[in-house]
């Protein structure tokens, strides 16, 4: 079985709870969660994509990666490597560099 709701944040209350528990009967679930645009949100809400996009030195840089990552110019790390150049930068901000 298969239920959905649209609900707003102020809706998620004890009682939403208790209609999930009673609708569960026991059982586990899994609880998905997808923010919704509404119409009435369309004018108000800007998505990510449109925030980066809206600042033009932010645009032109973000196209510039994506024609890198497209032409190939491309430089993999290890989480290990990349951990360390975070760590390497974060002293270097540190000391004024």
């Amino acid at each position: 079985m298969i239920t959905t709701f649209e609900v707003k944040p102020n809706e998620l209350d004890d009682s939403f709870l208790a209609l999930l528990q009673s609708i569960m009967k026991g059982r586990s679930s899994k609880i998905i969660v997808e923010p919704l645009v509404l119409e009435e949100d369309d004018e108000t809400e800007m998505d990510e994509t449109e925030f980066l996009l809206g600042n033009p030195a932010n645009k032109a840089m973000l196209l510039n990666a994506l024609e890198q990552v497209e032409n190939g110019n491309v430089i993999e790390v290890s989480w290990d490597e990349h951990n360390k150049m975070y760590e390497d930068l974060k002293l270097r901000v540190a000391n004024g560099e």
